[in-house]
């Protein structure tokens, strides 16, 4: 089934000259209350300027994904850390947890639309998501010219999940 158009977030995107940095900062802030409540740490690290050509919401949009995923994922007492940094001509965003984490075959299937982890918890009422954020997230990467990983050690090993875009000249 394809997404829709909505869904995709294939509607123009409003290309500008942003640094990362604050664009992540923000949302890092804007959720941090919720990981508070949830007696998870959130630490933001930022190492230099990360100019990129990009749709600052459509960007908050795929960091808000990510970070909300890691809360969900996180247990009491965890710990999640964003980096933000300037990496071989991409602006390098990383979102690292030390929740459920991922089995290997999981690490792709993620990013198909629907694909939800067996057994993984949810919270809320929720039910956990719709599992087609991370779809859009990686389509919105891609779209700007980037990518969207994720790599962990294996089920409760945490994970990480790293957006690339290219910098700006």
């Amino acid at each position: 089934p394809i997404l829709s158009r909505d869904e995709e977030g294939v509607e123009s995107l409003d290309l500008q000259l942003v640094d990362l940095a604050p664009v992540v900062e923000r949302v890092v802030a804007r959720l941090r209350p919720q990981a508070t409540d949830a007696t998870i740490e959130v630490q933001f690290d930022r190492y230099g300027q990360t100019p990129v050509l990009a749709d600052a919401d459509r960007i908050a949009q795929v960091i808000t994904n990510l970070v909300g995923n890691a809360i969900r994922a996180t247990r009491e007492g965890g710990r999640i850390t964003v980096h933000c940094q300037p990496e071989a001509g991409h602006g390098v965003v990383q979102v690292t947890d030390t929740g459920e984490g991922l089995a290997s075959d999981d690490l792709e299937r993620i990013f198909e639309r629907f694909y939800r982890v067996p057994g993984r918890r949810s919270s809320g009422s929720d039910g956990g998501g719709s599992g087609i954020g991370l779809t859009i997230a990686r389509h919105l990467a891609e779209r700007h010219g980037g990518s969207l990983t994720a790599t962990s050690a294996g089920r409760g090993q945490g994970a990480t999940f790293t957006l690339r875009l290219p910098l700006a000249s």
